[in-house]
């Protein structure tokens, strides 16, 4: 591979541009068959005879990395960051069977690798005893019994809940501490719990302070500098000299206005549990709109949905080629742009 393209959607104008572009990877935002299933496929298959792969991001992809909120927040010089939702934890359960002995020793070394903790509780596991059995191979080397004979072993089973994100280091733990050549264990991803946070996949959003105060209009005007749409490309609702310095971003990459029976709705109602005096989103209803003028909860700014999700494009561009020690070049597709142009 030696050319990527980043872009928000499968397009005619993403798939025109990697295909005429002689390009080995299109990395996508969002799924593809979310509209017309036929022009998707359409689409598909110009990819596929054009020789250029597809990628489409996982949600869970922006634990591991900065998302569009992220790279925002860095653009526009917000300090002290954080989510503005809640984000459920993803966890794994880890089973093993171990002879009774070594049960306790397996323990330990899970819960060193991280391994269950639930709340203010540590090293909490649940146990078993059963019989485990087994053949050795010829070229085993089995800490108990013999190759080719029929073993029989008390075991205790052994599952501990873990955050998906110590998963490497608790199997190479338990790699470590079983006393067996060939440790058996499995892992199971777990559902979240109710009331843990979000855990549609969806779009958490950002929260954060500006260095300084500053007034509605001349916030809209420094993000519509820094995100080089111009004055026409940037509209906002709430009064012009109303003070900013708590700002909320949310509704960037997703493609979804803000409104009812829609995650950003979650996100507003956040926003304003927060106290920012301001929410950036790509897209805004004019009844929010509306209501923002009344000075009803934080004022709003709107950016564009590819407005807002370009600059995180460009940085998961530039981090796929740091990643790959500038074997590949990649950059975002020039048709990831506002599709709105200022009349007169």
């Amino acid at each position: 591979m030696r050319t990527a393209l980043f872009a928000l959607d499968v397009t005619a104008g993403s798939v025109d541009e990697a295909v005429a572009a002689g390009a080995d990877l299109l990395v996508v935002r969002r799924p593809p068959f979310q509209g017309d299933a036929t022009s998707t496929a359409r689409l598909m298959h110009r990819l596929g005879a054009g020789g250029v792969a597809l990628y489409v991001q996982d949600p869970g992809e922006a634990e591991a990395g900065a998302g569009p909120a992220d790279v925002l927040a860095g653009l526009l010089g917000l300090r002290a960051v954080r989510p503005l939702l809640p984000v459920a934890e993803r966890v794994d359960l880890v089973v093993t069977s171990v002879p009774h002995a070594a049960a306790d020793a397996v323990i330990d070394a899970l819960a060193a690798a991280g391994a269950g903790r639930i709340g203010e509780y540590a090293r909490c596991a649940w146990t078993a005893a059963g019989v485990g059995t087994f053949v050795p191979g010829g070229a085993a080397r089995p800490a108990i019994g013999a190759a080719g004979r029929t073993e029989t072993v008390p075991e205790t089973r052994v599952e501990m809940m873990l955050p998906r994100a110590r998963r490497a280091a608790v199997v190479a733990a338990l790699a470590a501490a079983h006393p067996y050549e060939e440790p058996p264990y499995y892992l199971c991803e777990l559902a979240a719990r109710p009331g843990g946070g979000r855990e549609d996949g969806g779009e958490d959003g950002r929260v954060g302070e500006l260095p300084a105060a500053t007034s509605l209009s001349a916030f809209a005007a420094r993000a519509a500098r820094l995100l080089g749409t111009g004055a026409a490309g940037v509209r906002a609702a709430g009064a012009p000299e109303r003070p900013v310095r708590t700002v909320a971003l949310g509704g960037l990459g997703d493609g979804d206005p803000l409104g009812e029976r829609t995650p950003g709705a979650d996100l507003l109602a956040a926003a304003a549990r927060s106290g920012a005096q301001v929410f950036l989103a790509g897209r805004v209803p004019d009844r929010l709109a509306a209501e923002a003028r009344r000075d009803r909860g934080p004022a709003l700014v709107q950016v564009g949905t590819a407005t807002a999700a370009r600059p995180w494009l460009a940085e998961a561009a530039a981090g796929l080629e740091r990643g790959l020690g500038g074997a590949v070049s990649a950059r975002v597709c020039a048709s990831v742009s506002d599709p709105w142009w200022p009349a007169g």
